[in-house]
């Protein structure tokens, strides 16, 4: 769970080009509820697996770099080697703004929650393509496997000796870094290393970053824009998910939907957080609590990807295949949906009924 999705402007002109008849309800028309899975063989989405976000909160930059690499591996020879792009690298090179300055903010469990944890994921996409990012690979080769653990260290480095920043001082900060870094020799670094102190953490972490993604490490982002659509219409939401996919199952990329998770946990008795009950405007129904009591809000915030759909002939309901980033342990997701390692069945309805936006990569669409 991250910290509250900030969402970009409503691209509802978007939504409201869509005919109403492209989709009806799958119980009615279940002919327009195709199955199709992406993490199937040859899919986009089939050597991607379930990631685990931890106690970080980059939910946000897990899907930007899934909807990048999903792009990435359909579009490059099927024999190259796939290196995938590290979320927490793509959320701190692709921090954008005046929240990207903003200080550490300790929360109630103790955690410090960084300025680039929290965001959207055309924000990061759109922010490094034509640029590069980091795999993986190099990114934990550097900060370690456990790297929520490893930003929690170097923000406390970075308050230690933020105010000193001298050669002695930037000298001991070279050899704590070379303790539990494996590879980079940075003691040559020192007046790079002072100058980063100056600024703010984000800056630090930019700087740490360049030199851990140096080399093999570096992924250049050649992918297209990402388009993000805010609403607070389930049926018409629903009907612009459907589209893009029935329109782009040739292509095969899925989509980042922002959301409040509850709706996993509580299952089918979750009212959701928005209802279309024939009056303008909508109305939200149930406050979104999340699992994060660090940053409650009613307007959610989750991040996941949409891979698949099929049609629940014992429900008839049309169901969205969500694929998650809190690992591949299922405990605590309600009954009430089928779970497979890290990704969820849930009807389409309940899941519209608590989605704020969506997003996709807008690879020969029309541009409006």
């Amino acid at each position: 769970m991250g910290k509250p999705i900030k969402p970009f402007l409503a691209l509802l002109f978007f939504l409201a080009s869509i005919p109403i008849e492209v989709i009806a309800h799958a119980e009615d028309k279940p002919s327009l509820c195709k199955d199709f899975r992406l993490d199937k063989p040859g899919g986009s989405m089939a050597d991607i697996p379930v990631w685990d976000q931890a106690d970080t909160s980059i939910c946000y930059a897990i899907t930007a770099a899934d909807l990048v690499d999903s792009y990435r591996f359909s579009h490059t020879n099927k024999n190259t080697p796939h290196k995938f792009t590290s979320p927490m690298a793509s959320a701190i090179l692709g921090c954008s703004g005046e929240d990207c300055n903003d200080p550490i903010v300790r929360g109630s469990d103790g955690y410090d929650y960084l300025p680039f944890e929290g965001g959207g994921a055309c924000a990061v996409i759109n922010q490094l393509r034509g640029k590069s990012t980091c795999s993986r690979d190099a990114f934990q080769k550097y900060f370690g496997p456990e790297v929520e653990s490893s930003m929690q260290k170097i923000s406390s480095q970075y308050a230690r000796f933020q105010s000193s920043m001298d050669d002695s001082t930037a000298q001991t900060i070279a050899c704590e870094l070379n303790q539990q870094a494996f590879s980079l020799p940075l003691q040559g670094s020192l007046q790079a290393i002072k100058t980063a102190l100056g600024g703010n953490i984000w800056g630090y972490f930019k700087y740490l970053t360049t030199l851990a993604c140096g080399g093999e490490g570096n992924i250049s982002l050649s992918v297209p824009s990402c388009r993000e659509v805010l609403t607070s219409d389930p049926q018409r939401l629903l009907q612009a998910i459907h589209a893009h996919f029935d329109k782009n199952l040739d292509r095969g990329q899925p989509m980042e939907v922002s959301y409040c998770s509850d709706v996993f946990m509580k299952g089918k008795s979750f009212a959701g957080i928005i209802k279309n009950n024939g009056t303008k405007p909508l109305v939200k129904t149930e406050l979104c609590e999340g699992n994060d009591p660090n940053f409650p809000s009613d307007e959610g915030g989750h991040s996941s990807l949409l891979i698949g759909r099929r049609f629940n002939a014992k429900t008839q309901k049309c169901q969205l295949l969500i694929k998650n980033s809190w690992g591949k342990d299922m405990s605590g997701i309600s009954k009430d949906w089928d779970t497979e390692e890290g990704k969820i069945w849930i009807d389409e309805d309940a899941f519209a009924r608590n989605i704020i936006s969506f997003s996709f990569l807008d690879k020969d669409l029309p541009k409006k």
